[in-house]
């Protein structure tokens, strides 16, 4: 509002009916017409789906110096930074070093040369490794949890996986799009992920709950595996341990930041550990869809709001104690 976009969006569709040039008035135009011809009402979220949509199409057009620039532009707050390559010094200031002896210390935790395997990079700094393998249970640690890594992974993650569902089904509709990225980034694919790829066996933590609950979960992956069963989404039943999908994300963002924010590294770890199970588990036609989910979605592609869903409890146990009962006009 602040920048008065709203004055430059296509809220309806042209109409010569209604159409007048500029500053044209017609005697047949009554006070509702008049009005129709100079406002239109727009929510706010329409508005904040034209500031994302106007973010995407500058990434598209000019890639991610050209995307930080139209945010910039539109005021959103970065405090210091003008260009992509702020980030790595303004990240430099926050970080605290550790001595060289904690250091060495830390490294020790981690098999680096299987690690550097697994990534399919050496990384510059390797400390960040640890971190990303850092569970909270470790008590007494000098590095910090995977947590602040995680955060920053989940968005690259995000971003990743929408970008490659935009170019993969340039013609499929929002649903279908946000479906698929649903069933992208989840708990339960991000396990079958750590566990493909061998990076479990490195996690950092101070919990034997935690190897039973991981052990438990690979073991279930394997038995799928030697039944000919693991079709489409055959995770989705499995009890994922979080800390598997925790790590994939930190260390995706501990790979964003030790080359320096750039994103061409990040790229070929996600071509590397997610490319290979997308493309032959999750497409339109594997994913599974919510039963409740479908039926709404079908509803409104059938031009059908007036519906009303209710849950009914009966008091008992069981399967049959709850009802969802459907009111269509």
């Amino acid at each position: 509002k602040r920048l008065k976009f709203y004055r430059y969006i296509t809220s309806q569709a042209f109409n010569r009916r209604y159409w007048r040039p500029p500053h044209f008035t017609s005697p047949v135009d009554n006070a509702e017409t008049i009005e129709g011809l100079k406002y239109h009402r727009l929510s706010d979220k329409t508005l904040a789906d034209i500031v994302e949509a106007s973010l995407g199409a500058a990434y598209i057009s000019t890639g991610l110096e050209g995307g930080l620039h139209t945010a910039i532009q539109l005021q959103i707050p970065f405090d210091e930074i003008k260009t992509w390559d702020d980030f790595k010094p303004a990240f430099e200031k926050t970080r605290k070093s550790l001595p060289a002896r904690a250091q060495i210390s830390e490294l020790r935790k981690l098999d680096l040369p299987e690690l550097y395997k697994i990534t399919g990079r050496k990384f510059e700094q390797p400390l960040l490794i640890v971190e990303a393998l850092t569970h909270a249970s470790l008590p007494n640690s000098t590095t910090p949890c995977y947590q602040r890594l995680e955060f920053l992974g989940d968005a690259i993650l995000d971003f990743l996986v929408i970008r490659y569902l935009y170019a993969k089904y340039p013609d499929a509709d929002p649903g279908i799009i946000t479906d698929l990225k649903d069933s992208c980034v989840n708990n339960h694919i991000l396990g079958i992920v750590c566990s493909e790829v061998g990076l479990y066996k490195h996690i950092i933590h101070y919990s034997g709950r935690l190897v039973r609950a991981i052990e438990q979960f690979v073991g279930e992956v394997e038995e799928v595996k030697e039944r000919g069963e693991a079709v489409g989404e055959y995770w989705v039943d499995f009890n994922t341990p979080k800390v598997l999908s925790d790590v994939v994300e930190s260390m995706l963002g501990a790979t964003f930041v030790d080359a320096g924010f750039r994103l061409e590294p990040v790229e070929n770890l996600f071509a590397k550990w997610f490319l290979p199970i997308l493309d032959n588990h999750v497409t339109p036609e594997l994913i599974r869809i919510h039963p409740l989910r479908k039926f709404l979605t079908d509803l409104q592609r059938f031009g059908c709001d007036g519906f009303m869903l209710r849950n009914h409890c009966t008091g008992e146990t069981g399967p049959e104690s709850q009802k969802c009962v459907i009111f269509l006009h």
